[in-house]
């Protein structure tokens, strides 16, 4: 896990110098946003998302990464325009032990039920193999402990904690059963995948390729804090290294960014390996 899944991105992205555009509105040099990209790609800054759309659907540009447009859904909106795709992504992530991983769903939207996890799972597995991860080990989380879950059962049917909403304990009860249900699935399919329930540490000792969270809204929240907890100019701080819009049956790549990042280089570097996944 980790430095493989990076060299991977660096090697795809190496055969093939793509053109990507990318959205810049500060006064600082483009340049400097993306040091490490541009011995691998032929990035153009623009300011808008109607420059980025026109580069896209002239040919001057193979790939977008949104980088400091704000309005994201826009982007995606004028996509649709001419292309008709499922919207969902997948980030890979470095923590601030080194370790990179692919982690999603990370869309507040996005897996909200079974199938519904089930059918993203077996999409990031199809992304993955695009960068040459084969056969990746899985982590499943779920929303806690399943033993501190069953000790607050115990403690709420002796009296003692009557303030727990029912709805809570239905919610907690469907993700443990959701979550081993997938894990039975994948692993009656061929894969190496396991139930951490909450422990994503474990998860991340165990090298983990791909970990997935309860739903969107969940793995939204744990991915900006494991590439945000540490604030340290250090040359692998924790970081997200590439945010996909994951969309079938186009030639174009998206790269989504976060407001809070000050280098774009390997969201540029993610999108030209993409594009490179037949090479």
């Amino acid at each position: 896990m980790g430095r493989n899944i990076y060299e991977q991105i660096l090697f795809r992205a190496s055969l093939r110098k793509r053109t990507i555009g990318i959205g810049i509105l500060n006064g600082q040099k483009p340049e400097a946003l993306y040091p490490e990209a541009l011995k691998y790609a032929d990035v153009i800054p623009v300011k808008t998302v109607e420059e980025l759309i026109k580069l896209l659907r002239s040919g001057q540009i193979e790939g977008i990464v949104r980088g400091q447009i704000q309005d994201k859904y826009l982007l995606f909106d004028k996509l649709r325009e001419k292309d008709q795709f499922e919207d969902y992504r997948c980030s890979i992530i470095r923590d601030v032990c080194g370790r990179i991983f692919f982690f999603g769903p990370t869309g507040l939207t996005e897996g909200n039920c079974l199938e519904d996890r089930k059918s993203y799972i077996k999409k990031v597995i199809i992304h993955m193999s695009r960068f040459g991860i084969e056969e990746p080990k899985i982590g499943l989380l779920s929303l806690s402990h399943k033993e501190d879950f069953e000790y607050l059962l115990k403690e709420r049917q002796k009296g003692s904690l009557h303030e727990i909403n029912e709805s809570v304990v239905r919610s907690a009860e469907n993700a443990f059963k959701e979550t081993d249900c997938l894990c039975d699935y994948f692993s009656n399919s061929g894969y190496k995948i396991k139930n951490y329930n909450n422990n994503l540490e474990k998860a991340l000792r165990d090298e983990c390729d791909f970990i997935v969270p309860y739903n969107g809204i969940t793995g939204n929240a744990i991915s900006r804090a494991l590439w945000l907890i540490d604030h340290r100019n250090l040359p692998d701080k924790a970081r997200l290294i590439s945010l996909q819009l994951l969309a079938d049956n186009v030639q174009w790549v998206c790269e989504d960014t976060s407001a809070a990042e000050d280098d774009f280089s390997s969201h540029i570097l993610a999108a030209a390996a993409w594009l490179n996944q037949a090479l």
